[in-house]
């Protein structure tokens, strides 16, 4: 069995070559992020957005209808709006079997911070704002630096 040492020697051997290896599914090349503009437009967007779902929501609780339901598919909508919005920059480039994991992964931990605020609403109103501007920036963080494609899958507009 080849030691530590070993696989040190066969590094330095190969110098340069190993910066244009390619492990499977995985690619070093980045998507270009966009354009400060674009982002602050994407980003005004996004609370005018959110502004919309709280109105509904607060709606339902003076209304006295299901508040619940009215914040379930508000997260949901504006989550879904996200997805669809960083399309326009996500790209498979990149990204391959390791990013479609982590965007799994991501995916899965949102769904599940999701669900807990649509839990909590009733006893603490403002948690829906905070887990809307929470997504938001998170989201926005990913697309300023290239990678939108964990958020949203190239080709999903």
């Amino acid at each position: 069995m080849p030691s530590a040492d070993d696989a040190l020697d066969l590094m330095v051997a190969l110098g340069d070559d190993l910066r244009s290896l390619e492990l499977p599914g995985m690619s070093l090349d980045r998507p270009t992020p966009p354009q400060v503009e674009a982002l602050v437009a994407w980003s005004e967007e996004a609370r005018a957005q959110v502004d919309v779902v709280l109105a509904e929501i607060d709606d339902a609780r003076l209304l006295g209808k299901d508040v619940r339901r009215a914040t379930r598919r508000g997260v949901g909508m504006v989550r879904a709006w996200v997805r669809r919005s960083l399309a326009t920059w996500s790209t498979e480039r990149g990204i391959g079997l390791l990013g479609s994991y982590l965007r799994q992964g991501e995916q899965a931990r949102w769904d599940t911070l999701a669900s807990a605020t649509v839990a909590q609403v009733e006893h603490e109103p403002e948690a829906v704002d905070r887990f809307l501007g929470l997504y938001i920036e998170m989201a926005r963080e990913a697309a300023e630096v290239g990678l939108a494609s964990l958020i949203a899958p190239a080709g999903s507009r």
